[in-house]
């Protein structure tokens, strides 16, 4: 049994959901649930990750190449590492999920001074907020509010595993993930005879 005071998995699959997607310009989405549902579940139910023949990295590769850019004109398409690693630690009074960071590494090479011409120096990016909402609070509004539905159901004994399954289950509805899944080759209703052969 798991303390369900410090440690809520709806809340662990957001956390990765946004490390999912902002760092590489993407909005938070359910296909970023989804990614974090299936990194959650190969450390939770391996078995069933394995026969549901779909991963995370799958799932990021999809991301890449037909999920739009929160900041369409000013940013840089992502090409770095797509084999991104989380940690769940103790934080703010619950359990968080946070990107393993690489050590940084020191350059010690001299460049020579810029110039800047006055009035040119380096901007400063803003986003334009003149409604007094972030461009991001309502897609972030959405998904919690997707994943209160099946935390308000979650018994304090649930297994990180059932909750996993449940949410990949409700995920299965998303317009947007049946795209994702058939562009993939992956046949929902598949996933959905996986999950229930599960034993809870």
């Amino acid at each position: 049994m798991r303390d369900s005071a410090s440690f809520d998995e709806t809340m662990i699959v957001l956390d990765i959901a946004i490390e999912e997607a902002l760092p590489v310009g993407h909005i938070p989405g359910m296909i970023h649930l989804l990614g974090a549902s299936l990194y959650r579940l190969r450390d939770a139910d391996p078995v069933l990750a394995h026969e549901l023949e779909i991963s995370v990295e799958d799932i990021r590769k999809w991301e890449m190449l037909n999920l739009p850019s929160s900041m369409d004109s000013i940013h840089r398409p992502y090409t770095g590492n797509l084999h991104f690693e989380y940690t769940v630690q103790f934080r703010n009074n619950r359990m968080c999920a946070g990107r393993v960071r690489r050590p940084v590494k020191r350059d010690h090479t001299q460049y020579p001074e810029h110039y800047h011409p006055p009035g040119q120096g380096i901007g400063v990016l803003k986003f334009d907020d003149s409604s007094g909402i972030s461009h991001l609070e309502t897609p972030l509004q959405s998904l919690f509010q997707f994943l209160e539905v099946i935390r308000t159901d979650t018994p304090p004994s649930e297994s990180s595993a059932t909750t996993l399954r449940r949410i990949i289950a409700a995920l299965l509805s998303a317009e947007e993930v049946q795209t994702c899944l058939k562009d993939l080759g992956v046949a929902v209703d598949r996933i959905k005879t996986k999950l229930g052969e599960s034993t809870y």
